[in-house]
């Protein structure tokens, strides 16, 4: 008995050198998971920082560069919710804020009616600003509008504003041209977007309305929301006479003259992430046919949308590319984005997903190719895809998790058959 010291377990006895390692093998378990708390803790802040740096977000690459890359989701997203939400015009003018009423802006000099037209523009519910000077209309000034609104036969007075004018509506802002009354080119209209007025001598009456401008809404029209619901009646009468052929290949034609189809009337496009509206007709309320209500506000509400993002789209799985690709149609996990640009011209090329882990907490260098972490022997920018490692596990590090829990059940299994094994010594 000077060996043993009874203990009761079950009822049994266990002698006293087997509770010595069943104490031993407690004590190492613990140090066992000790250990693996230890290496996990910086193992999942490594995760999270990945996470954070370089990663494919909403869609987006957000770059670990302070303030995010020019032009990426942390440019965009002004009201932090991850998403570019229509109403945030990523743009050197500022964005417009979410859910506040649409400015417009009136640029209306030469006609005594001006104040009618800014207060009908009022009555439907935008707020205003008008402004009479070409001076007026600057970039501080835009800043603070969504849509511009030229009035008739004063498209030309802006004509030394059309860079302005067209980075405006490219970031994502609204223009709304009418009946320019003047022969020639539109100055102020954006690049790729040309419009020649080929007489300011319009079709019929010069004493009033006259059915012979009528307005025939197109196959287009009939579709689009500028025209949605309206009827013939609603729509401005066709005033300066503009060929169809002379009409930007880039517009969709929503209305011509009834009476001679190769008139166009109303034509509306994209210009980047804004949109521009052209029509022949007259808002005055005091012109021969103003249009409904209806329509002036179906094409303030259309102008002041903002146009989906669109950009070249690489697949980290195939290697290939595709072009104007809405940056939501983009969203794979091993997809990557490109803002604005061409797969023809991204360099390097669109490739495979290469990056290669060599580190225990998961650093990549890379061989070639567009999807790795920035390093001396990468090539182009070197930002790194995240999703190569979320997608394909890297060995060191879910090999050290695997091996940490095979220990920790090891420890148990060791444990359990000597504490069982003892109680029947």
């Amino acid at each position: 008995m000077d060996n043993r010291a009874i203990l009761v377990n079950g009822g049994r006895n266990m002698p006293a050198r087997h509770q010595a390692t069943r104490n031993r093998i407690a004590k190492w378990a613990i140090t066992v998971r000790t250990v693996a708390l230890v290496l996990l803790a910086p193992l999942a802040l490594a995760t999270m920082a990945r996470a954070a740096l370089g990663e494919v977000l909403s869609h987006q690459k957000i770059s670990d560069a302070q303030g995010g890359f020019a032009g990426t989701l942390g440019n965009l997203d002004s009201d932090g919710d991850g998403m570019a939400d229509s109403g945030e015009s990523r743009n050197s003018f500022g964005p417009r804020t979410p859910g506040r009423s649409t400015h417009v802006g009136i640029f209306c000099n030469r006609s005594n009616r001006c104040p009618e037209l800014v207060n009908r523009f009022a009555s439907l519910g935008y707020t205003t600003t008008h402004w009479t000077s070409p001076s007026q209309v600057d970039p501080n000034s835009l800043a603070g509008i969504d849509v511009l609104f030229v009035h008739n036969s004063e498209a030309s007075d802006l004509a030394g504003k059309d860079a302005v004018i067209g980075a405006w509506v490219f970031e994502g802002n609204g223009l709304i041209v009418e009946q320019p009354n003047d022969e020639g080119d539109v100055a102020i209209l954006p690049p790729g977007l040309d419009i020649n007025i080929w007489s300011m001598f319009y079709d019929g009456s010069t004493s009033g309305p006259d059915p012979v401008r009528r307005v025939q809404i197109t196959a287009l029209g009939a579709s689009h929301p500028i025209m949605s619901g309206l009827t013939t009646g609603d729509i401005c009468e066709n005033f300066d006479r503009v060929w169809t052929s002379d009409v930007s290949s880039a517009y969709d034609i929503l209305g011509v003259q009834e009476t001679n189809t190769d008139y166009a009337a109303v034509a509306a496009a994209a210009y980047g992430r804004g949109r521009v509206v052209f029509h022949t007709g007259n808002f005055s309320p005091g012109s021969f046919s103003p249009g409904s209500e209806q329509y002036v506000q179906q094409m303030v509400d259309w102008a002041v949308e903002v146009e989906p993002l669109i950009g070249a789209c690489c697949d980290g799985i195939t290697g290939g590319c595709e072009d104007d690709v809405p940056s939501g149609d983009c969203a794979g996990a091993l997809e990557e984005w490109f803002e604005g640009q061409l797969c023809v011209d991204l360099d390097p090329p669109c490739g495979k997903c290469n990056g290669v882990d060599t580190g225990v907490f998961g650093t990549m260098t890379c061989d070639s190719g567009r999807l790795c972490e920035t390093d001396a022997d990468c090539v182009g920018d070197g930002i790194c895809m995240r999703a190569c490692l979320r997608a394909i596990p890297a060995v060191s590090e879910w090999g050290l998790v695997v091996l940490l829990l095979a220990l920790l059940v090891l420890a148990k299994l060791c444990y359990g058959r000597r504490a069982r094994r003892a109680q029947w010594e």
